[in-house]
């Protein structure tokens, strides 16, 4: 749905393009053009019906943009005053070469000692670098274990281990907002290219696990730029939209006070305890890993690992019955936790064996042999 509707922005605007250069008689594809600023020196060179940048083809769309700017506009005087141009393009023909100098801050472009005066802004997004007409129209930015989060308020450190957590343990993020961002990261479309002039405000830094940092900002026209690492320039995309001005509250779960209780081994059993009790009615995944954690744990509490039990059986996929039966073959889980499970499991396998109050050591063995060898049918099913 989003990749279309880029697509059809990009295809209106080509459709503009057209029609402008059809009207107003500009020559298309007739000129050489080599660019020069302070971050890239190339030249558009014809070849055929196409321009291409050594051997790459290049966009035709940007082509035939700054085509428009060149003829658009009545020139003027130019003001007393100007800073050097910030990108210099000659358009060479073979008996004849046209000097532009591009002021995009200042909205003005000079050329022939006239100057020709663009709307506010017109200019920030002029090519500053061959990446505008070779630039991939997909991104992504890579995050897999560890993100860090900073904005001008708040710096969260986040890492995958088992959840995600900051690093710290004093924080668990809300996770479905965090997915959504990290899914929106992974792969978005590029509707343009800025220079660094079109900030508008607000400031977000994304940092990864190789400690590489991508900026985020607010352009001029409202949308989302991203630099990228080393990149002195802004890539416009619509794609991000949790990047938005986002306050603290919304990165951190609702529940984060009563999940950082819980993992911590040094807080009281019993508040433990009534935290995990109280999450159970909410079905949180970050729940239910935790309480995988805790039974699989060889220092947990048996309190505490019949609360989690109590916990997975409630969703009872692969992962949490497995966890449940690792739980009741394991020899650090006590009889009163044993039979706790085996009536969980029993909702699942009616027919399943139990342990009596009088069995003794090799009745429970069978007991449990016969849970694991069902266990290795079941999950196969």
């Amino acid at each position: 749905m989003f990749a279309a509707t880029c697509l059809s922005r990009r295809k209106q605007g080509q459709w503009l393009l057209a029609l402008f250069l059809f009207f107003f008689s500009v020559p298309s594809l007739s000129k050489d053009y080599r660019f020069v600023s302070a971050l890239d020196q190339f030249t558009l060179s014809l070849t055929g019906d196409h321009y291409f940048i050594e051997d790459q083809k290049a966009d035709s769309y940007e082509i035939q943009r700054i085509q428009m700017l060149f003829r658009s506009g009545n020139k003027t005087k130019c003001p007393d005053k100007l800073p050097n141009p910030q990108v210099v393009v000659f358009e060479e023909e073979p008996e004849s070469q046209t000097r532009f100098e591009l002021f995009p801050k200042e909205n003005i472009m000079r050329s022939g000692g006239r100057c020709q005066i663009y709307r506010d802004r017109e200019l920030l997004n002029f090519p500053l670098h061959r990446v505008w007409f070779l630039g991939s129209q997909k991104l992504s930015i890579p995050i897999r274990k560890k993100i860090q989060i900073i904005a001008d308020e708040y710096q969260f450190h986040f890492h995958f281990n088992k959840l995600w957590r900051s690093v710290d343990d004093t924080v668990f993020p809300n996770t479905a907002f965090l997915k959504v961002f990290l899914r929106e990261l992974s792969s978005f479309n590029v509707v343009g290219r800025w220079g660094m002039d079109a900030i508008k405000s607000w400031h977000l830094t994304v940092k990864n696990e190789k400690g590489r940092s991508y900026q985020f900002y607010e352009l001029y026209n409202g949308k989302i730029g991203v630099q990228f690492p080393g990149k002195q320039w802004l890539v416009e995309t619509t794609g991000i939209h949790v990047a938005r001005n986002i306050p603290q509250k919304k990165w951190i779960s609702p529940f984060s006070g009563d999940l950082r209780v819980i993992v911590n081994e040094k807080a009281p059993l019993s508040e433990r305890v009534r935290r995990l009790r109280n999450l159970k009615r909410h079905g949180l995944k970050e729940v239910e890993i935790i309480s995988r954690s805790i039974l699989s744990d060889k220092s947990s509490n048996q309190v505490l690992m019949m609360e989690a039990s109590d916990i997975l059986i409630k969703n009872s996929t692969l992962t949490n019955l497995k966890a449940l039966v690792d739980s009741l073959v394991s020899k650090h889980s006590d009889l009163v936790l044993k039979k706790r499970v085996i009536r969980h499991l029993r909702s699942i396998h009616p027919a399943g064996e139990t342990i009596s109050n009088r069995a003794n050591s090799m009745e429970i063995e069978k007991v449990l042999r016969s849970w694991k060898n069902w266990w290795n049918t079941y999950k196969d099913q």
